[in-house]
């Protein structure tokens, strides 16, 4: 007779297709198949099928888990990064908010 933790390991799937990963992450599938682009999940190819090895899951969210050292239940500040104006496309803008280029000598 086997336990429960022996069954459950049984019936867990060998491989996994992008949407079972997005899933199982609860990320999007695009998300998951942008990971998987970049090289960042590892991956089985089988003809044109991509599946992802569940024990391979399993250890990138492992090697991917951060801890937070001296950590308190009270929620983090967030830190906004500086943003940029979409109008001026990362350019530097003048007192009007308008693109200023940058001077040539």
């Amino acid at each position: 007779m086997h336990s429960g933790a022996e069954l459950n390991t049984v019936n867990q799937k060998l491989l996994l297709t992008p949407t079972e990963v997005a899933q199982r992450l609860s990320l999007g599938r695009a998300t998951v198949y942008q990971m998987i682009a970049l090289r960042e999940l590892p991956v089985v190819r089988v003809g044109r099928a991509i599946r992802v090895p569940n024990k391979e899951l399993e250890r990138w969210v492992e090697a991917n888990t951060h801890t937070v050292q001296g950590a308190s239940h009270a929620s983090p500040e967030r830190q906004t990064p500086p943003s940029r104006s979409s109008r001026s496309g990362g350019l530097l803008t003048g007192d009007g908010g308008e693109p200023k280029l940058p001077e040539h000598e």
